[in-house]
């Protein structure tokens, strides 16, 4: 599974959030969360250090809330070149809430 200033998110492979679909309208068990938010910055602001420091601090946040064996990414674009947007760094969906609740099918 995959996870700035400000709003963090994570995405789950497709094939993972395929699967979890899958199992939640069977009756089984709610898939993993893939998908948080946090208030909780960093003492320097909105400076993280990259998309690789956002990323870690992602990571770190997740560990924090009992999540650490999933990979999380930062929901962040960079401009100028090698720009990178932030829809394209977080896959395809589907995404769910730590209650298991879908947010999102997908990014439209």
């Amino acid at each position: 599974m995959k996870k700035i200033a400000g709003i963090l998110a994570a995405t789950t492979l497709l094939a993972l959030g395929a699967i979890a679909l899958i199992a939640q309208q069977r009756g089984g068990p709610p898939p993993p969360m893939s998908f948080f938010v946090t208030s909780v910055g960093k003492g320097d602001g909105a400076n993280y250090g990259g998309l690789a420091g956002a990323d870690a601090y992602c990571q770190t946040m997740g560990a924090a809330a009992g999540r650490g064996s999933s990979t999380w990414h930062a929901y962040i674009s960079t401009q100028g070149a090698n720009a990178v947007n932030a829809r394209d760094r977080i896959g395809a969906g589907p995404w769910y809430n730590q209650k298991g609740q879908m947010v999102a099918m997908n990014v439209a």
